[in-house]
């Protein structure tokens, strides 16, 4: 089911934890100074020119005909939003009125993906046999991620444009090392 914005925020890392602190900071200086903020909470942002991250990893590596990790079993998954699609959402951030309560939106897609079904799109796409090298998965890692988009459609008429294959589709084919 995907998450809407109302849900309880329990950072189960440290990358979490900065990103849940910045919220907090960003509401206290709206309470304190008047502050204007707006925040959008992204689902895995994907696009051309990624670096990081595990669909890039696996992009550099298939394209060199080698195979990628994947911690635990490939069955954690992921939202992913194309990278035009969150310039959309942030370009609507400032139509967002100053004195808009509670203004935090979610930017995803609500579809989920597994590791190992991008993996295998990504193999597919090279034409290469998906054969990813397993690892124990690492603490803190959140299982699986779907964001609602409900929020930010209903306020802003924000949603995503561009699907997973389409998306993937331009990400590899513009993929720089």
């Amino acid at each position: 089911r995907p998450t809407d914005e109302n849900q309880p925020i329990v950072p189960v890392s440290p990358y979490a934890i900065s990103k849940h602190t910045v919220e907090e900071y960003l509401r206290y200086y709206n309470q304190t100074f008047g502050l204007p903020y707006v925040i959008f909470r992204y689902a895995s942002v994907y696009g051309p020119r990624q670096v990081r991250g595990a669909m890039a990893d696996y992009i550099r590596q298939l394209k060199l005909g080698k195979q990628a990790d994947i911690w635990g079993d490939g069955k954690k998954t992921r939202d992913y939003v194309f990278v035009e699609d969150v310039v959309g959402a942030n370009l609507l951030a400032l139509e967002v009125p100053n004195d808009f309560e509670n203004p935090v939106f979610n930017v995803g897609t609500t579809k989920e993906t597994s590791l190992n079904d991008i993996y295998k799109k990504i193999a597919n796409s090279f034409g290469i046999k998906d054969k990813p090298i397993y690892h124990p998965i690492r603490p803190g890692e959140q299982e699986f991620q779907s964001l609602s988009f409900s929020k930010i459609k209903r306020h802003l008429g924000w949603s995503s444009k561009v699907s997973l294959s389409e998306g993937l589709k331009r990400t590899i084919t513009n993929f720089s090392d």
